[in-house]
C-alpha cells in the first residue's frame, strides 16, 4: 500500500455521527482506510464543570458521580463509535479531558494495560502507540494546558515521538495554541517524526490549506457537532520509503479554516 485515507472528525455526539455517515456513503468517495476521533464525545450533564460532592471521585481532571454515569458515558461513546464503523470497520479514538470515558483510559495507561474496547475493532490511543502500517503509528493524548493527565501530555508525547524513526500521526483534542502543544512543537522528534497533527483550532489557526513539503502538518479541526466539519487526509510514501500528507480535504457547514 502506497497510500491511506483517513476520515477525520472531532467534537461528536450521536446526531453528528449519523449525519456523518450519510453524507460518507452517498458522496463521491466511498473508500476510507481508517476513522480518527477526537473528544468530546460523551460528557457529563454539566460538561464536566460541576462541583465535586461526597459521591464523586475525581481521576486526573475527570469528576466521575457513580458507576451507572460512567456507564450510560460508556453507552454514548460506544454507540457514536458505532455509527461511525459504518464508514469504516477500523475506527481509533481519543477522547478529552471533558470525557467520562478518559478515567478507563487513564486507569489502563497508569496499570500498563490497553484502555477497554468500547466496540470490537476500535482502538483508544490516548497514551498509546498503534502501528497502522509498515513506517506508520498513530498516538494521542488527551492532555490539555491544565494538563488534567499529568504524564500522559507533555511527557507521553516526547517519549512516544523517540521511538524509532516511524512517522507518527498524533491526535490531540487540546487547542493549537494550548501551552503543552506549542511546548511539543518544539521538540526535535516532532518536527523530524510527526507527519500530522490533529487539534482543535485556537485563535491563531491559520486560513491556508496548503501541506507543506517537509515538516509536520498541523490541522486544526472544528466541530462537527456544532459545524459539521470533517477533514478527508490522503498520506503517501515520498520517495525515499516515508510517509507525507499528500492531500487535505475540509469539508464544513462554515467556511474552512484550511
Amino acid at each position: 500500500m502506497d497510500n491511506i485515507r483517513l476520515l477525520v472528525a472531532r467534537d461528536l455526539d450521536m446526531d453528528s455521527a449519523r449525519r456523518l455517515v450519510e453524507k460518507c456513503l452517498c458522496g463521491p468517495e466511498s473508500r476510507w482506510d481508517l476513522c480518527c476521533l477526537l473528544g468530546p464525545f460523551a460528557l457529563k450533564d454539566d460538561g464536566g464543570k460541576g462541583p465535586l460532592n461526597e459521591e464523586e471521585e475525581e481521576v486526573g481532571a475527570v469528576k466521575v458521580k457513580d458507576p451507572v454515569r460512567l456507564a450510560r458515558a460508556q453507552g454514548d461513546a460506544s454507540a457514536i463509535i458505532a455509527q461511525v464503523e459504518n464508514i469504516s470497520c477500523r475506527v481509533v479514538y481519543t477522547p478529552s479531558s471533558l470525557d467520562l470515558v478518559l478515567e478507563d483510559c487513564i486507569k489502563a495507561r497508569r496499570n500498563r494495560k490497553q484502555a477497554p474496547m468500547l466496540t470490537s475493532t476500535s482502538k483508544c490511543v490516548h497514551g498509546q502507540r498503534l502501528r497502522l502500517i509498515r513506517g506508520l503509528v498513530i498516538a494521542g493524548s488527551a492532555a490539555e494546558s491544565s494538563e488534567p493527565c499529568k504524564g500522559e501530555g507533555t511527557e507521553f508525547v516526547q517519549s512516544i515521538l523517540s521511538m524509532g524513526k516511524e512517522k507518527v500521526i498524533l491526535l490531540t483534542p487540546a487547542l493549537q495554541n494550548d501551552r503543552w502543544v506549542k511546548d511539543i512543537q518544539k521538540a526535535t522528534h516532532y518536527q523530524s517524526n510527526v507527519v500530522l497533527h490533529v487539534c482543535a483550532p485556537g485563535s491563531s489557526s491559520s486560513d491556508s490549506n496548503d501541506v507543506e513539503e517537509t515538516g509536520p502538518v498541523m490541522l486544526p479541526l472544528r466541530s462537527l457537532k456544532k459545524e459539521d466539519c470533517h477533514a478527508s487526509v490522503v498520506l503517501e510514501t515520498d520517495a525515499k520509503g516515508g510517509w507525507r500528507v499528500s492531500s487535505i480535504d475540509v469539508d464544513s457547514s462554515l467556511p474552512s479554516l484550511w
